[in-house]
Formats: C-alpha cells, structure tokens, sequence
C-alpha cells in the first residue's frame, strides 16, 4: 500500500514516510494519541497526505503561533478531542543586553544546537527585531534555561514566557530591486 505513496515523494523521504505510517497505524489499533516533533513544511505535508488516507484519524497542526514554520501535530481517533495543551510547547524569551551587543538567529540555533539537542525538539525562533523568542518542545525548556548562558560571546538568560506573550514575528530578509535582462525567444 506504501508503494502507491512512494510514488509522489522523494526516495530520502522514505524513512520519515515508514515511521509516520507506523504510528498512524498504532493510533487506530490503540487508540493512542500521538504528538510528533517539530515538522518541517515538507514534513507536514506529506504527514497530511497520510493522514488523509485514513477517515477514523484526524489531527491538528500548531507551532506557537498562526504563521509557525515548524509545528507539532497531534495524532487522534477522530472521537477525541485535540486541546491547545496536547501540543507541549513552550516558549523561552532570550534576554541579553540590547545596547551592547546583537545577536542573530543562526547564533541562537547554533547555541542550542550545541547543546546536543535534535532540530526536531525545537521549534520557529522568531523575533520584532530586538527581542528573540524560541519555541521548544517543553520537556527541554527548563534543560536549556539552566545550561544555555551565552549566544556566542554574550550572555544571555532565557526564561519561559505564556503563549500569549509571543511577540509578532519579523522576517529577517533583505529587499532588494533588481533589474535582470532575460532572453527573448
């Protein structure tokens, strides 16, 4: 039945397509809600596409807030219900000496990353331009509070912060106007 899906999808994304059929499977045989780790966009997708194949499953998509690049999805028989508490996030505000020094979101993965932490545990960083939020899996918050203290040289405190505190989200991109001759034909 997977060879019909395999199809659409790329061959490295095989694994990822097993694994989320497996606990598709485990959520109808069980009953057993499932949350998985932070999707990507491309993850979601195909998750959805999988889900769409079963009509006693249904799910919801959440990352913290409306226009979350990575999100959790919470896995139930379609008889139960999905609360905003299921997902298991939190958000963890990065204080550091704004007047002083700048930080970046590269900076900010990487630091966490160093910590031996998958990408999947953690979710969108997001910022107003001064101020940087990051969305964890919660079970890591109070790990990173306690052993994160600097963003390359400069120290930092990180500290838990309700979801409705999430600040609105600026992308960090470059507009540019560009002029590009093209070849007629």
């Amino acid at each position: 039945m997977l060879e019909n899906i395999y199809q659409h999808f790329k061959k490295s994304e095989q694994p990822f397509i097993e694994r989320m059929n497996e606990q598709l499977i485990n959520v109808r045989e069980t009953y057993t809600p499932i949350l998985t780790d932070f999707l990507n966009p491309r993850q979601l997708f195909i998750l959805e596409s999988l889900i769409r194949r079963y009509d006693d499953l249904k799910y919801r998509s959440f990352g913290g807030y409306e226009q979350a690049e990575s999100q959790r999805v919470v896995i139930v028989p379609d008889f139960m219900l999905i609360e905003d508490t299921d997902f298991r996030i939190a958000v963890l505000e990065v204080s550091y000496p704004t007047k002083f020094a700048e930080i970046n979101h590269s900076q900010i993965l990487g630091t966490f990353l160093a910590q031996g932490l998958e990408r999947s545990k953690l979710g969108d960083i997001i910022s107003d331009g001064v101020r940087y939020q990051v969305i964890v899996d919660e079970m890591i918050a109070d790990f990173l509070i306690e052993q994160v203290e600097r963003v390359a040289s400069i120290k930092i405190r990180l500290a838990k912060v309700d979801l409705r505190e999430i600040i609105d989200h600026k992308d960090e991109f470059i507009e540019e106007n560009m002029t590009i001759t093209s070849v007629s034909v």
